[in-house]
């Protein structure tokens, strides 16, 4: 319910981290052995795959209960699963489950040497090719602005959830019409109601490695661009619409309801968060936007992260 609870608040843009347990006091806590780790990793992670992505499963593995006609709940926001990362130390196993199912990797720097993650995380990137989910020949480019926590102010942060829309409208703009690439970028906004002060506003694209220059100047452009110029009437309407009915579609469902109101006799703010979310996100103006990009899209606030193929 928190994750589906958080992926309503960011409008479906929150990622899932996974560690198997490396700890062996652990494992009986939910009777079980960590010399079965490994097999628990792989079977418990491909059901979880398949309730997500099916209405109804029936199910039978040898490391717990067969399932009949199960459907899991709550069910993905709009019936997308979430991004899943999947985190290992030493386990190369891990890197093959991600590589498999088309999801990220995350290796684990800690008390290793820097040797060990090269060979980590090429293996995977070798495995990911291999499975058809995307070349190893390519580079990814990430740019990041934090902003802050929900509860801090939360307009701003519906305001901020539309400047994020309308980045993502330039950027395919941009690079797809304007320069005809066959690539898309992807923007990410997140702001905690768990973590005070902790959100942030990213863009992100998966390209040649030479691309990677005018993916970050086009990025920064748009960034000065709607911290000072306010936004057209049309666009601020392509960006509003689609998060408008996100957010009635899901308002329909049982599930919606089940995750937001999970919590909200302890935390009132809940309350509020839901009666404002629909009405805040219709009242955001073009002056709201710019006003969120002048608070956000600070250049000595940006920062970015390039993973390139390795040189041969």
């Amino acid at each position: 319910m928190r994750l589906r609870e958080g992926s309503i608040q960011a409008g479906g843009r929150v990622d899932l981290m996974l560690g198997r347990g490396n700890t062996g006091p652990v494992y009986p806590w939910f009777g079980q052995d960590i010399r079965n780790g490994m097999a628990l990793a792989y079977e418990h992670y491909g059901l979880l795959h398949r309730l997500w992505r099916e209405d109804v499963v029936d199910w039978e593995g040898k490391l717990r209960t067969p399932l009949t006609g199960f459907t899991s709940t709550p069910r993905p926001l709009d019936g997308v699963p979430p991004f899943v990362w999947h985190g290992s130390i030493r386990s190369p196993e891990i890197a093959e489950q991600a590589a498999y199912y088309g999801d990220g990797f995350f290796h684990n720097h800690i008390f290793w040497p820097k040797e060990h993650t090269q060979r980590m995380v090429e293996f995977y990137r070798r495995r990911f090719e291999h499975y058809g989910h995307g070349r190893a020949d390519q580079a990814i480019g990430y740019l990041a602005w934090p902003t802050t926590d929900y509860w801090a102010n939360p307009q701003r942060a519906l305001d901020t959830d539309i400047l994020g829309e309308i980045m993502q409208l330039r950027l395919i703009d941009e690079l797809r019409e304007a320069q005809g690439a066959t690539y898309s970028p992807s923007v990410r906004y997140l702001h905690s109601t768990t973590w005070t002060g902790w959100g942030y506003l990213a863009a992100s694209v998966e390209v040649p490695p030479q691309k990677l220059a005018a993916f970050f100047s086009d990025a920064q452009k748009i960034a000065v661009d709607l911290r000072t110029k306010p936004v057209s009437a049309d666009e601020l309407e392509r960006a509003k619409t689609p998060r408008i009915d996100q957010i009635q579609r899901s308002r329909l469902t049982n599930q919606y309801w089940l995750a937001d109101l999970s919590g909200a006799q302890a935390d009132p703010r809940k309350l509020d968060s839901i009666r404002q979310i629909l009405p805040g996100t219709e009242r955001v103006s073009a002056a709201d936007v710019e006003r969120a990009a002048e608070f956000v899209l600070k250049d000595d606030r940006a920062f970015r992260i390039v993973v390139e193929p390795a040189k041969n």
